[in-house]
């Protein structure tokens, strides 16, 4: 038996709103399309007359695989998901271009590791300058036939991310941009992006020239099935990323 984990977060405060438009109003005719209201958002957020520039800025990249859907035999193969993940890419090339556009960077090898005995401790977590290497006891099934994660797991996850943005802070961080490596991501950032914005599936799995058709198909199948059992936990956070991973 292993110590419960319990992992506890700070309030966080909502931007005000009236900042953000007055942010806006300062900004005046100088129009940046959609990036304007993420402009506004962040001088309000940095309590500034105008946006201060950002000091340290850190992509923190959390590298993991799930399992592919049937048919599904290669990255080139996976359709895309609309949302801000990285997806599986050259971590040499994310480094070059961090360093290209003076942004640090952190991997974290969030991968699970099945336990070979009995006796190891079911979590563990090893770090290095810049990755760690966390590793989980179980091997579960695909999200769309049951749970990402136990309990426990789920509470070891959570203190990771946790962990990894307060020591980011710490260290003088003023932007934090998180990412996601690996294959396999589809769907579960389906499920959860669908469970958080009331989408279909079929709006949020896109269908782009190079994508198969029948993997796109079991890439939707496969979020709808997880979704049905996601659906129910959209007020409980740490349940639908147990559930949905």
């Amino acid at each position: 038996m292993t110590e419960a984990v319990s992992v506890e977060f700070g309030e966080v405060t909502r931007v005000d709103p009236a900042a953000i438009e007055a942010a806006g109003k300062l900004r005046g005719t100088n129009a940046f399309g959609n990036l304007s209201p993420v402009l506004d958002w962040l001088a309000a957020a940095q309590g500034a007359q105008g946006i201060k520039p950002i000091a340290r800025a850190r992509l923190v990249a959390f590298s993991g695989h799930h399992t592919l859907v049937p048919g599904q035999t290669s990255v080139g193969s996976a359709p895309l998901v609309d949302s801000g993940a990285v997806g599986a890419v050259d971590t040499d090339l994310l480094g070059q271009l961090c360093g290209l556009a003076n942004v640090g960077l952190q991997i974290i090898d969030a991968s699970p590791q099945v336990s070979q005995s009995p006796s190891e401790q079911p979590f563990s977590l090893t770090k290095t300058a810049d990755r760690a290497e966390f590793h989980l006891p179980h091997r579960h099934p695909p999200v769309w036939q049951g749970d990402a994660l136990t309990a426990e797991e789920c509470a070891v996850a959570m203190q990771l991310g946790k962990d990894t943005a307060d020591a980011e802070v710490d260290s003088g961080a003023d932007f934090l941009i998180p990412a996601l490596l690996g294959t396999g991501q589809e769907v579960p950032l389906g499920v959860l992006i669908c469970a958080l914005t009331r989408l279909e599936p079929t709006e949020v799995v896109i269908f782009a020239d190079e994508t198969d058709a029948a993997v796109w198909s079991a890439t939707v199948a496969a979020v709808r099935d997880a979704l049905f059992r996601a659906r129910s936990h959209t007020g409980d956070v740490r349940t639908l990323l147990r559930t949905a991973g």
